[in-house]
């Protein structure tokens, strides 16, 4: 994660999963990581993979927020998603 241009990097190393014939991969975030995310104006996910990286905006500069931000944010509240 880039949050305000600053690197938050770990680990989230799991096996894919398949669902009959559909893969699956899930990220597990620590909710001590999520703090950072109260504060920030430009959230970027960044996932570092074999075949190069692949970056998506999680909430850009504008105040523009992901779908994938949204859920974080209900995850850290407690909030289950529909």
């Amino acid at each position: 994660f880039l949050v305000d241009g600053q690197p938050y990097t770990y680990s989230t190393i799991n096996p894919t999963q398949y669902i009959g014939q559909t893969p699956s991969n899930s990220i597990n975030v620590p909710v001590s990581f999520l703090n950072s995310f109260r504060n920030g104006k430009e959230i970027t996910l960044k996932l570092v993979t074999d075949q190069g990286d692949i970056e998506r905006p999680l909430l850009k500069a504008n105040g523009q927020q992901s779908s994938a931000y949204l859920t974080f944010l209900k995850g850290y509240t407690g909030q289950i998603t529909q």
